[in-house]
């Protein structure tokens, strides 16, 4: 585009210069014609009047006008030729500068926008190299992080079991059978803890591996909703009820991965079961949309806002009375999302807590 207006730029001003000599030489061959139609015009009243010496003067002065044209006539039509051949000249030059010109501004600004492309290119690759280095150190510090609060938290029931035993097993300590009983308590709930804590970190070593799970097994939500229940009822504290109810048909089925779906509702369910101490504890399933909805909801202390934001982080305690491991609602956030589903905590319950749990029918 900025060539072809250069081009039409520069044959608009050959153009005017043309059409400018043109005019000049024009008006000068009729000027001499003008003058010579004159004195052919009082020549021939001078020789009608009689007056023939007059009218000859007249005449020879008309001839040398009339040559004198010719002469301008000749030389205009040679100036012309020469005229318009060094104007085919300059407009050639003008014509292969002004492309020179037009090739140079489109070389140009093709370098610099391969320039600002490639300058982009080195950004994003920087960019890009910085948020591997970050994600890099912050995988390294997950491990530092998650090695020492292992070792915190094995230390715990550790140093309980070995406090405990060496009073039990020394001589010069005279202890009631209710003290030993007492102690004997204590030493088995470290022992389950640090039981429990190997566990999870097995189970949560073996779910954080995994990259993909068979979703091929049959499932009915009811029947397996059900057993659970039934199974976990005997760890409920006393006075505390764990109930079931559903909306959806006992023949309803849906293809999942059965063993991964008891996972995570085992893992809600003994959370519930572990702070209420009162009230209630329920599943609950429904159905949206292609969807299956599990609930389990307690009527326990509750979550503080100050836990919610990394609530399936690992070794989160949300409650000091009871010790957990601080790795079940990891390992449960990790096989949801195995599962094609979504976990996650109802800010909006109050009466306690409650976990919504949502998988695919299929």
């Amino acid at each position: 585009m900025l060539h072809r207006i250069a081009l039409l730029l520069i044959g608009v001003l050959c153009l005017s210069g043309t059409a400018l000599a043109q005019e000049t030489s024009d008006s000068t061959v009729e000027r001499l014609r003008h003058e010579a139609h004159r004195y052919s015009v009082m020549a021939d009243s001078f020789h009608e009047a009689g007056n023939d010496s007059m009218a000859y003067e007249l005449y020879k002065q008309g001839k040398a006008i009339a040559a004198e044209l010719r002469e301008k006539q000749h030389e205009y039509f040679v100036d012309e030729s020469q005229r318009r051949l060094m104007e085919k000249y300059r407009y050639r030059t003008a014509s292969a500068l002004m492309t020179l010109l037009v090739i140079t501004i489109i070389v140009g600004i093709y370098i610099i926008r391969r320039q600002r492309r490639s300058n982009r290119e080195l950004v994003l690759a920087h960019l890009a190299e910085q948020e591997a280095l970050r994600k890099a150190e912050r995988a390294v510090q997950v491990q530092r992080d998650f090695l020492n609060n292992v070792s915190h938290e094995m230390r715990t029931p550790l140093n309980s079991i070995a406090g405990f035993s060496e009073v039990l097993a020394s001589p010069g300590m005279a202890l009631t059978a209710a003290e030993k009983l007492d102690l004997s308590q204590r030493i088995k709930e470290s022992s389950q803890l640090l039981t429990d804590i190997v566990d999870k970190m097995i189970e949560l070593s073996r779910v954080e591996g995994m990259t993909s799970l068979e979703k091929n097994d049959l499932v009915a939500p009811n029947i397996l909703g059900t057993l659970l229940c039934q199974q976990l009822q005997e760890d409920a504290n006393e006075g505390v009820s764990l109930r079931f109810s559903s909306t959806l048909k006992d023949d309803f089925t849906i293809v999942t991965n059965n063993m991964a779906l008891e996972q995570v509702l085992h893992h809600l369910l003994d959370n519930a079961l572990r702070f209420t101490t009162q009230g209630s504890v329920v599943l609950s399933i429904a159905k949206n949309g292609t969807n299956v909805v599990f609930c389990v909801t307690d009527t326990g202390p509750g979550i503080g806002e100050e836990y919610r934001e990394h609530l399936f982080d690992l070794f989160v305690d949300t409650h000091d009375e009871v010790k957990t491991t601080g790795m079940g609602l990891s390992i449960c956030h990790r096989l949801a999302q195995l599962l094609g589903g979504t976990i996650r905590h109802d800010t909006a319950y109050t009466g306690g807590t409650r976990f919504v749990l949502q998988v695919p029918r299929n």
